[in-house]
Parts: C-alpha cells; structure tokens; sequence
C-alpha cells in the first residue's frame, strides 16, 4: 500500500437469484406466521394448586378462556382451607368447569365469593359425560369431618349440567 500502487475499493456483492427466492421465501413466511398470531389467543388457566398440604388463600382478577378447568384447587391435609375470591370472567371449554375445589382433610372448610360470570355450557347437556364432569359452573367437594362449604355468588352462571 505504501507503494504508491491504486488502493482498489472491495467489490459490493450482486444478489444473485438464490439469494432473491431466499429472501422472498423468508419474507413469505414471516408475513404467514403474523397474520395467523393475529387472530384470538386463549388464556392459560386462572389458578392451579393441586394437593396443596397447606391452608390455600387465592384472589383471582384474571379473565380465562381455557381448554380445561378454570379455577382448580384442592388439598390434602387437616385444617387445610380454600379460601376463594374470583372477579375474573371464567370461561371453561365444553366438557370443563368454571370453578372445582376439593378438600380431603377434617376440618378443611372451603369459602368462595365470587363476582366474576361463568361460563361452563357446551350447549348439548351431558352428551357422552360422566355427570360429574359435565360443564359445571362450580364443583365443590369436602370429604372430612367438620369441613363446611360457604359459597357467596352475584355472577351470573350458564353451565350445561349444573350451575354450582
């Protein structure tokens, strides 16, 4: 270079026609896969303990759309409580429940205050079913001794099979 010789410019590269379907190709792609996230995305399930060996206290404001339970809860030992309030719009899939809490301990009451709708309705009842499983709003269970169930709701619940 010291020479006093002509310093020559590194060539720009042509994009050759590989290059261009390449780029077209993952171009085309990319387009495809934004317009199809575009459209409705379901949420994830609200809240899911289960066998929780411990008293539960949940406050749930969130909407679901789920293709599942919404709310499940359940525990295990005695004395361990579920305390539930819900605001969220619960919407479970068909053949799926609103709300479902269970305790097998004594003494292990469970209390649920909700103001959120739910949605648990199919539109066909119990078509091919078990009935404990059909489109319930909410299904509440205690197995041990001394262990009641406080259930305060103002929302409005559409369910296939039971409201609650």
């Amino acid at each position: 270079m010291g020479d006093g010789g002509p310093v020559l410019a590194p060539r720009q590269p042509r994009a050759g026609r590989s290059s261009l379907l390449v780029t077209t190709a993952l171009t085309s792609t990319l387009a495809v896969l934004v317009a199809v996230g575009a459209g409705p995305v379901k949420a994830q399930q609200a809240v899911n303990i289960v066998d929780s060996p411990v008293a539960v206290v949940v406050n749930n404001p969130n909407n679901c759309v789920f293709n599942g339970d919404c709310i499940f809860i359940s525990t295990i030992n005695d004395a361990s409580t579920i305390d539930l309030s819900n605001t969220g719009i619960l919407d479970a899939d068909p053949g799926d429940r609103g709300i479902v809490t269970t305790t097998s301990g004594d003494n292990a009451g469970i209390t649920i205050v909700n103001s959120g709708d739910i949605f648990a309705d199919n539109g066909i009842g119990n078509a091919g079913f078990p009935a404990s499983d059909v489109d319930n709003g909410m299904d509440v269970r205690t197995t041990g001794s001394g262990s009641g169930v406080t259930i305060v709701n103002s929302g409005d619940v559409t369910a296939g099979y039971n409201g609650i």
